[in-house]
C-alpha cells in the first residue's frame, strides 16, 4: 500500500504508469463478487446531503414510499440469487435508524436467511451497537455506510450531521461484530487531497470493502450543475485508490451505468474485484444479463459461493 504523500505524487504522473502499477496488485484471479441493492424505503429523508435526490430539503422527482412489504424484498433477493449475485443490500433513507424500521428489518433478515442462501448487507443510516447486534443476530453480515468524502470537505455537502457521526456509526457496527463496507463519491467538487484523506480514514477503520461511486448530478439537488468527471480522471482515481488500499476489495458502484464498456474494462483491470449490478437507488442500471455477459467477455468469472444468513 502507498502513503497519502505517495498518492499525491501520482496525480501528475503518466496515467498509463499509474494504471500498470495498480493492475499488478489487483484481482490476479480475475474473479468478481457481484452485489445488488433494493431501495427499500425512499424519499423524504431528514438529512440535507447535497448530492441526494431523496432529501426532503430538495425538490426532485425521487419516488416516496414507506418500507416495502416483505414479499417485494424477498422477490428481489431471489431474482438476484438466481442470477449469481452474492450479496444483497437493503437500503433505506434516513439519518438514524428508527426503532420501528429496526424491528421490521430484524423480521425481514430472519425470513430472508431462511428462504435464500445469500449474504445480506444493510445501508440504513446511522446505527448504534445494540441495533447492530440485533441485525447481526437476525442474519445481517455486513453494514454499509459511506464516509462520502474527507472530514474537511464534508461540511460543504451536509450540515444535518457530521463526518464524525458517520465514523461513529461504523465503529458501532464493528463493535457489534458486523463486517463493514464504506467508501465515497468522486465528483462532489472535492480536491485530490480530499479523496486521499477519505481513503486514509477508511484504511484506519479496517473495512472489508470500499465502494467507488461517481456523482451523477441530479436536477433539483444543489449539485445539479457539477461537472462530470472525465474518464482519465476517473481511471487515475480508481488506480490510486487501489494502490492505497492494497488487498482490500474495491467495489464499482453508482455512476458506472453512464460509462462505456471500454472504460469499464480498463477500470476492472485497474482496481475492482467487486461490482454492483442491477438498479441504483433512484436510477436504472444496466440490464443484468448485459453486465454479466460483458464481464465474462472481458475474461472474468463470477464469485458464486453462497453466503447464508450467518456466514
Amino acid at each position: 500500500m502507498i502513503t497519502k504523500k505517495q498518492a499525491q505524487d501520482l496525480v501528475n504522473a503518466p496515467l498509463q504508469e499509474v494504471l500498470n502499477a495498480a493492475s499488478e496488485i489487483n484481482n490476479p484471479n480475475k474473479e468478481l463478487e457481484l452485489c445488488a441493492i433494493i431501495n427499500a424505503k425512499s424519499g423524504g429523508c431528514s438529512e440535507n446531503c447535497s448530492f441526494c435526490t431523496q432529501s426532503a430539503f430538495f425538490k426532485t422527482e425521487a419516488p416516496k414510499y414507506p418500507i416495502l412489504p416483505y414479499d417485494k424484498v424477498e422477490q428481489g433477493a431471489k431474482f438476484m440469487e438466481a442470477a449469481g449475485v452474492h450479496r444483497y443490500c437493503l437500503v433505506m433513507q434516513g439519518g438514524r435508524l428508527r426503532k420501528a424500521d429496526e424491528n421490521t428489518l430484524v423480521d425481514y433478515y430472519e425470513q430472508l436467511s431462511e428462504s435464500t442462501n445469500m449474504s445480506y448487507c444493510s445501508s440504513v443510516g446511522m446505527i448504534d451497537r445494540n441495533q447492530g447486534e440485533r441485525l447481526k443476530k437476525a442474519g445481517l453480515t455486513r453494514y454499509h455506510h459511506n464516509l462520502e468524502t474527507s472530514a474537511e470537505f464534508y461540511p460543504k455537502i451536509c450540515t444535518t450531521h457530521t463526518h464524525q457521526d458517520r465514523i461513529n456509526a461504523i465503529v458501532a457496527a464493528k463493535e457489534a461484530g458486523l463486517e463493514i463496507c464504506s467508501g465515497g463519491i468522486v465528483g462532489l467538487g472535492e480536491s485530490w487531497n480530499d479523496r486521499f484523506s477519505m481513503i486514509d480514514d477508511i484504511r484506519n477503520l479496517e473495512v472489508e470493502s470500499v465502494t467507488f461511486n461517481i456523482l451523477n448530478p441530479m436536477p433539483g439537488t444543489p449539485m445539479a450543475g457539477n461537472r462530470r468527471l472525465g474518464e482519465d480522471e476517473l481511471l487515475r482515481a480508481i488506480s490510486i485508490f487501489k494502490l492505497m488500499l492494497g488487498k482490500t476489495s474495491l467495489r464499482f458502484c453508482a455512476g458506472r451505468q453512464a460509462l462505456s464498456y471500454d472504460f469499464q474494462r480498463q477500470a476492472l483491470e485497474a482496481g475492482f474485484s467487486a461490482v454492483m449490478v442491477g438498479d441504483y437507488l433512484t436510477l436504472k442500471g444496466n440490464r443484468l444479463e448485459e453486465d454479466v455477459a460483458f464481464m465474462k467477455g472481458a475474461g472474468y468469472t463470477m464469485k458464486m459461493e453462497g453466503g447464508g444468513g450467518n456466514s
